[in-house]
């Protein structure tokens, strides 16, 4: 019985992983293109507020219509999803607001 129960948990959190990858990834082009103004200029801890502040009520429509579908999930798995899907999109749309808005390297030249 134990058993069953640890294999039907593990079957539930690769549900939620694979509905976090799914999220993040409806998300993110929203996320960014409202975020990449501002965040690129801020330093690090103010834009990941900033970009945060920006991806919560996007990650919230979409967590609740991918929760629509979801039937053998209860409402635990939306604050799961929520905190999960937030983490991972600060970072990625943060890594890539970073790297395109990062000044070029100055190479100084001997005299």
């Amino acid at each position: 019985m134990r058993l069953l129960e640890q294999i039907q948990q593990l079957r539930r959190a690769n549900r939620l992983a694979q509905l976090c990858r799914q999220v993040v990834g409806r998300s993110y082009a929203p996320v960014r293109e409202a975020s990449e103004p501002g965040a690129a200029s801020m330093p690090l801890a103010e834009a990941r507020g900033y970009v945060r502040a920006k991806a919560t009520p996007v990650l919230r429509a979409e967590i609740k219509s991918v929760m629509k579908s979801e039937a053998g999930l209860g409402a635990w798995a939306h604050d799961v999803l929520m905190e999960h899907a937030s983490r991972h999109i600060v970072e990625i749309v943060l890594k890539d607001v970073r790297h395109v808005a990062a000044p070029p390297a100055v190479r100084r030249r001997a005299a």
